[in-house]
């Protein structure tokens, strides 16, 4: 009976084994709750001709303030546009840039003198019933602010402001 010993020895493993108690359940995760975005607040009414918006952008050489041959056509079309009924009563800004090369005070007075040649252009041409304000701002407001001595930083941009306030 050499299986009895065996039987005697396990019987009290099994019964032992048994007895063990069985870890009680993890408990439950606590349950996510929805992500609620933020409440939006209301939409503000659109402000009346507070963005400005580029219209054309005229380039520039190098400490240069003449107005390029491959401008003309551009400045043509914008004085056509400007001349136009439906354009009527819109003040405009042109503004002049540099690039950052140079000194500052020479930058801010070349931007000026090309912002005025785009000025004088237009009114030479018939632009007359819109104001247009010349401003230069030289190397302050670079196109390209990553390459500040880049060609396209050097250039005049004419911007829409809105219609004129009548009082």
């Amino acid at each position: 009976m050499p299986a009895l010993p065996v039987a005697r020895l396990l019987g009290p493993l099994v019964l032992l084994a048994a007895c063990q108690r069985v870890p009680p359940p993890a408990p439950p995760l606590p349950q996510a709750f929805p992500i609620v975005a933020a409440p939006q607040p209301p939409a503000a009414p659109a402000p009346a001709y507070t963005e400005r918006r580029i219209l054309v952008s005229i380039r520039f050489g190098f400490g240069d303030f003449s107005i390029r041959p491959e401008s003309i056509p551009v400045l043509n079309a914008l004085v056509e546009a400007l001349n136009d009924a439906r354009l009527r009563g819109v003040a405009y800004e042109i503004n002049g840039h540099t690039d950052l090369r140079g000194n500052f005070a020479y930058n801010i007075s070349l931007s000026y003198l090309r912002a005025k040649a785009v000025s004088d252009y237009l009114r030479s041409h018939g632009v007359m019933s819109p104001p247009i304000r010349a401003q230069g701002f030289g190397p302050l407001q670079l196109l390209y602010p990553q390459r500040p001595f880049s060609p396209e930083n050097r250039r005049v941009e004419i911007v829409a402001l809105g219609p004129l306030m009548t009082r």
